[in-house]
């Protein structure tokens, strides 16, 4: 059996939203609504959810973030460098790295969140 659907173009958003929820409604289960760029009262009328990925992003900026500092702060009581008379442990000079590790660890953790999800 070929498989059969029905297309319609709408002018507003709020007859789209509603043309969703009355085919739900009706009991058609497969819907699929496409626009131009992503509107969230379209997604939240499909039943779409939050994205579980964000989850693994939060984890891996965190986890970036502490080896980042854990680093650096080693890094620095191993072999310490004493400039001006300022701590050995300086907070203010770690912040470039931990930036850059959070975003790092944040973006490998996204990445491998997809492939991991998508299957």
């Amino acid at each position: 059996m070929s498989a059969q659907g029905i297309l319609a173009s709408y002018e507003y958003l709020d007859s789209t939203v509603d043309a969703i929820e009355n085919l739900k409604k009706a009991g058609f289960d497969e819907i699929k609504a496409y626009a131009p760029y992503p509107e969230h009262h379209i997604e939240h009328a499909l039943g779409y959810g939050q994205s579980p990925v964000r989850v693994w992003t939060l984890v891996g900026a965190l986890t970036g973030t502490a080896t980042a500092f854990a680093f650096t702060s080693w890094t620095s009581v191993e072999w310490p460098l004493v400039v001006g008379g300022k701590p050995i442990i300086s907070i203010p000079a770690f912040i470039p790295i931990v930036f850059e590790m959070s975003v790092l660890f944040g973006a490998l953790a996204t990445v491998i969140g997809l492939f991991i999800l998508s299957k």
